[in-house]
């Protein structure tokens, strides 16, 4: 071979360079992915992946670890993307030192250690043929030296210099999640749990314990948990929903994709779990010529207006639903989600219409300001994040009525709810969502019904219901919602408070039954997604009864619901403070009406 010119020599070492900083750069020189056509192909990152690589960089410039659960259609590329990296962060990435103007290149990180844990063995197999292949076919400038490349474990360590400078002693080991405690006794720096929410059930708890613990708190590590849907509840469902910032890839106008981050104000503030979903029509190979005579339903125009879909891909997404899910929209919804929620309720009969509840979420407007309460004064302080979100300030002759759901004191940690709505129309004016003590609790609901005149206060009385309503009843609380029980022989007694529960199953119904006709109308009057977003979940179980289903809340919806049904036969709340106001119904207070206490 003949000697390399100057230029030619120091395009080389600049190329070599940037493979040890640029992990894109070096994909695309390095490794070999098999394409649709089974052929070996340079791995350029599709869309999705670049999307992906943003959200990377994203959570390690705002010094975050990198912890991600990914929700993902199907063949979307991210188990490829997560294995390809890793192998460059394990074999080629870089470490440099400034020097005077200069920043030079001092040598490769070593001591890396990567797990892959698949769902079942014949995917393990599969994952593993990956990591070889993309191991195998580096550049041999680059490629690092390995004493074992089967089973199921790759080992680059140099074995007739171990401590030398070419000697990584770094691994990568591919594993099933048939075993309960793999990562046990071993240091990782790298953790790929692929298709999660498919792990065995008996498995999952004590196998995600024994990875976690098995990883450093370092910047320099990365977990990824990653799967399609399956269905409501497990451990995959749980991580999702529960980290604490929110990624969401959608696409523009132009169908160019991009994403936004936000904070999910429900999770523990100490998670540093990012989400990231990525729905199907991200990838441009789910895409497909317009049949002649093609024209969109009502549902298409629907997603077009809030998706940017193109006719192409509505066609592709129709030809998947015979060809590809069976002709079934359940799994065509699960394996090719447009949102989360759509992904993980494929299953079971929602008590509410789907497509409604989406429409209706995307006409929230956000709240006009936001509160937390000082419980020793009743005061109401402006927050940016404050746990109490308004849409309206109180009105000086306005008529409310303040329904509150009463968390449960779970260990799952269900909240509390509370809905102030307009006496007449019904409009949420106010929602608070939060967790405290059930006398806490009691203090804030009398606070917040001071602040709007004096309102009616509906608490469900549950097991902890119990003592939010005796609190209220010791502060001498003008107006608590109460009904009269009828026990012969005896006289009828006052009961305070919503029954929901046992005997008032009945009731339960009536109240679902009421709130399903108001979505059927089209006039809720809910102004926060949040209580939209539960109602997805609120299915017809296997005992007939419509609720939550596991592992998910109902509470914004039951405290909604409550606060609709009692309103339209309570009569206008009294007011203490400030004697006669202009109620706006003629003028006069209604006198009870005898359906409020059925």
């Amino acid at each position: 071979m003949s000697k390399l010119t100057q230029q030619e020599q120091e395009a080389l070492d600049n190329h070599f360079i940037r493979c040890h900083i640029d992990y894109p750069y070096f994909a695309r020189t390095n490794h070999r992915i098999q394409d649709e056509n089974n052929e070996l192909v340079p791995f350029i990152l599709n869309d999705e992946q670049k999307i992906l690589e943003e959200i990377w960089s994203d959570i390690v410039k705002t010094g975050r670890m990198v912890r991600i659960y990914v929700l993902k259609g199907r063949k979307q590329g991210v188990s490829t993307w997560f294995t390809s990296r890793s192998h460059w962060m394990i074999t080629a990435r870089g470490k440099f030192k400034k020097e005077g103007n200069q920043i030079n290149f001092v040598g490769l990180t070593k001591n890396q250690n990567m797990s892959v844990i698949a769902h079942d063995p014949k995917t393990t197999a599969y994952l593993f043929e990956m990591c070889k292949r993309i191991d195998e076919n580096v550049q041999p400038e680059l490629a690092q030296k390995k004493t074992k490349n089967n089973g199921y474990l790759i080992h680059f360590k140099d074995d007739e210099n171990p401590s030398g400078p070419d000697s990584l002693d770094s691994t990568i080991s591919v594993g099933s999640a048939d075993t309960k405690d793999f990562g046990s006794g071993m240091t990782l720096t790298i953790s790929h749990r692929s298709e999660l929410a498919k792990w065995p059930a008996e498995n999952i708890k004590s196998l995600l314990t024994s990875l976690d613990n098995a990883m450093p708190a370092g910047k320099n590590t990365a977990v990824l948990n990653e799967s399609t849907a399956k269905g409501i509840g497990g451990e995959f469902h749980q991580g999702f929903t529960t980290c604490r910032y929110v990624y969401e890839v959608y696409l523009d106008e132009n169908q160019e994709p991009h994403w936004k981050m936000e904070i999910n104000e429900d999770a523990d503030p100490m998670n540093e779990y990012s989400s990231v979903f990525i729905p199907w029509f991200i990838a441009r190979k789910y895409r497909r010529a317009v049949p002649e005579n093609f024209k969109r339903t009502a549902e298409e125009e629907d997603w077009v207006k809030r998706y940017n879909l193109s006719d192409e891909q509505l066609s592709w997404y129709r030809w998947a639903l015979p060809n590809r899910c069976g002709g079934d929209r359940a799994t065509r919804r699960q394996e090719y989600p447009m949102n989360p929620q759509e992904a993980f309720i494929s299953s079971g009969e929602p008590a509410f219409d789907v497509q409604t509840i989406m429409h209706l979420k995307e006409l929230c407007d956000p709240p006009i300001a936001r509160y937390d309460c000082l419980l020793s004064n009743g005061q109401f302080i402006t927050k940016a994040d404050g746990t109490l979100k308004v849409w309206k300030e109180p009105e000086k002759s306005g008529n409310y009525v303040i329904s509150a759901d009463v968390s449960e004191g779970l260990a799952h940690g269900d909240f509390h709810s509370a809905d102030v709505l307009e006496h007449d129309t019904g409009e949420q004016v106010a929602h608070y969502h939060g967790k405290m003590e059930p006398w806490e609790y009691a203090s804030l609901l009398i606070a917040l019904g001071n602040r709007y005149n004096e309102a009616w206060l509906v608490p469900e009385k549950n097991n902890h219901g119990q003592q939010v309503i005796q609190e209220l009843i010791k502060a001498d609380y003008p107006n608590i919602y109460m009904e009269m029980i009828e026990e012969p022989p005896n006289k009828p007694r006052k009961r305070f408070g919503w029954v929901t529960t046992g005997a008032g199953d009945r009731k339960r119904q009536a109240l679902v039954d009421h709130g399903k006709k108001l979505i059927y109308d089209g006039n809720p009057g809910i102004n926060d997604p949040k209580t939209y977003e539960e109602m997805l979940n609120f299915k017809r179980q296997a005992d007939g009864k419509e609720r939550a289903d596991n592992g998910t809340f109902d509470d914004c919806v039951m405290s909604w619901l409550i606060g609709q049904y009692v309103r339209e036969s309570l009569p206008y709340a009294t007011r203490t403070r400030k004697g006669p106001v202009d109620t706006g119904r003629g003028g006069n207070q209604k006198k009870p009406n005898p359906k409020a206490f059925l």
